[in-house]
């Protein structure tokens, strides 16, 4: 597809080689940031639509989200970058979200 793009003139993105090194550096079950998320643990989500198979940190994320829906500019602006790095690794050490 990307040969066929190319061939229009439409500029495409190199893909980077997905690197299996990436999850070593993870323990199993531990980690989100770097890891694909077929690789992360997962929890049963039911819908009207059928029952899916969805990355716990996902599911951990969306409902925080709804808990916090009303947070006026929760949207708005982008948070300092120390406060997300700090979310960052808290996540990835298995951490759950906090205000």
């Amino acid at each position: 597809i990307a040969q066929d793009l190319k061939e229009f003139g439409i500029k495409v993105p190199k893909v980077k080689k997905s690197s299996k090194s990436q999850d070593k550096n993870h323990s199993p079950g531990v980690g989100v940031f770097g890891r694909r998320l077929t690789n992360l643990p997962t929890v049963q989500v039911c819908t009207p639509a059928g029952t899916y198979q969805v990355p716990k940190f996902l599911v951990t994320a969306v409902n925080f989200l709804e808990d916090h829906i009303e947070t006026e500019g929760i949207f708005r602006k982008s948070g300092s970058h120390a406060r997300q790095k700090e979310l960052k690794i808290k996540v990835d050490d298995g951490g759950e979200f906090g205000e």
